[in-house]
């Protein structure tokens, strides 16, 4: 089985990126929803359009686009939607974030699960790709930001969450932060089991209100969440993103811990599937034992499988790529991840250091800002690698300095610092963080590095040479 979705060039392959912003914006509509997958006659359904009238306008949009099929025209479509300029469009809408919402209780499963209520309504609303949305913290960080003060957001959601054994309370809310205006508010007592349904109706709800022009009332049909059946493996999952953002050996193995266990539970749950791949990565990454690239790969394969129109599987592709030094095969699957998502961020930013070291600077910093954007508080350690890669060291060295403040058993960070800083001339503080580095990484190779990420390309080289100029040569 192919992990990427082929589709056949057609004639005149120069402009075939800029054929979807030919088409008219019902043509586009249409088209947006063949890539979520919808047959015809949900199309139908949700533009209030016979299915008859669905079927000529695709075979126009076909004719248009130079494609022979669905599945082709899709792959056009997601390609142009991947487009910085597609993606600024996107981003240029009024944005909204979703703030942690708060426990009123003090047990801490209850902050757990409120915590991975939010988390879980971010990602619903990245679904609808039709405006940006901005995350209030790094996915899986255990404390947030609790005030939208730092966000880009026009709309902000927020609310509490009361639970008990038999019977959960969530309150929720949502501001125009413009005018200060509460637009809309709603509670909702619920047992446990019947969480999935009120994410899903708190989506709609607020959606219809916030984007009731902008969305022209398709808020029921596009490409509906695939939900755990089991509270308990969509806690460990949430529980195992939270441990993952600590980033060293403990926090790792605690982390697949859970993911396993919840998978033992719900085989097909897509969050504990792509957990399990960011922690496969991050060993690669840090140098920790057992480091496994099949596994980073499977479980790419598996959300792939699971989620064909969501972002998660590609954008562990694209890590895969990454890992095994293929840094230009990267870029295809990650513009899939973002055509699919343009809110995911950090397919934008893994994006932003592929192109870099693929020769492409400035749209890598493009990429970023896109990522930055969305995530504010995210991507620390990815713009420290990207101003390293651009060999602007004194903004690498501030930012490593960042990332250690906030993960101080994060190998790779300490790796940075140290190359960045032997760079600079400042061999004082490199020596200091290499130090650092080898207390939790004793093994820790510059030349496995290289052999891992790609030797061949000079923003990889010249991160092991600094460190092999450090002398370390393991």
């Amino acid at each position: 089985m192919t992990i990427l979705p082929r589709h056949t060039a057609a004639a005149n392959p120069a402009s075939i990126d800029q054929r979807p912003a030919l088409l008219t914006p019902r043509r586009r509509e249409i088209l947006e929803l063949v890539a979520k997958g919808l047959t015809n006659e949900e199309i139908a359904n949700i533009l209030a359009l016979s299915a008859g009238t669905v079927r000529i306008q695709l075979s126009n949009i076909l004719a248009q686009l130079q494609v022979a099929n669905r599945t082709e025209a899709t792959a056009v479509f997601l390609a142009w939607k991947a487009r910085t300029d597609s993606v600024a469009e996107v981003l240029a809408r009024p944005a909204i974030a979703v703030l942690p919402f708060t426990a009123l209780a003090p047990e801490p499963d209850a902050a757990r699960a409120a915590l991975a209520l939010s988390e879980d309504l971010t990602t619903l609303f990245s679904r609808w790709c039709w405006f940006p949305v901005v995350r209030s913290a790094p996915l899986g960080a255990a404390s947030p930001a609790t005030t939208p003060k730092d966000l880009d957001a026009r709309f902000v959601v927020s609310g509490t969450l009361r639970t008990s054994n038999t019977q959960w309370r969530v309150t929720a809310r949502l501001d125009d932060r413009t005018d200060n205006r509460l637009l809309w508010s709603e509670q909702y007592d619920l047992a446990p089991s019947s969480l999935f349904h009120v994410q899903d109706e708190l989506c709609q709800a607020i959606v219809a209100t916030a984007y009731e022009v902008l969305m022209r009332g398709i808020t029921t049909r596009v490409a509906p969440a695939q939900h755990p059946q089991s509270i308990d493996a969509w806690s460990m999952a949430h529980e195992g993103m939270t441990r993952t953002a600590s980033r060293d050996v403990a926090h790792n193995r605690a982390a697949q811990s859970l993911f396993a266990d919840a998978l033992a539970r719900e085989p097909n749950l897509v969050l504990a599937h792509y957990g399990l791949g960011l922690c496969h990565y991050d060993a690669v990454l840090n140098q920790l034992p057992d480091a496994d690239e099949g596994a980073l790969l499977a479980a790419a394969q598996r959300c792939v499988d699971l989620a064909p129109h969501s972002a998660e599987g590609y954008y562990l592709i694209g890590r895969h790529h990454q890992v095994r030094g293929r840094h230009h095969e990267a870029i295809a699957p990650l513009e899939l991840a973002i055509g699919r998502n343009p809110s995911f961020s950090p397919a934008h930013a893994l994006l932003a250091q592929v192109l870099v070291l693929s020769g492409r600077p400035d749209e890598g910093l493009d990429r970023m800002k896109h990522a930055l954007r969305l995530a504010p508080r995210a991507f620390v350690a990815g713009l420290a690698t990207l101003h390293f890669l651009r060999e602007e060291y004194e903004l690498a060295i501030a930012h490593c300095e960042s990332v250690i403040a906030m993960h101080p058993t994060y190998p790779f960070g300490f790796a940075l610092a140290a190359t960045s800083a032997y760079w600079l001339g400042q061999r004082e503080l490199a020596e200091s963080h290499l130090r650092s580095l080898y207390a939790l990484q004793p093994g820790y190779s510059p030349k496995k590095f290289l052999l891992t990420f790609g030797p061949g390309f000079e923003g990889v080289d010249r991160f092991a040479r600094g460190l092999e100029a450090l002398g370390v040569t393991t």
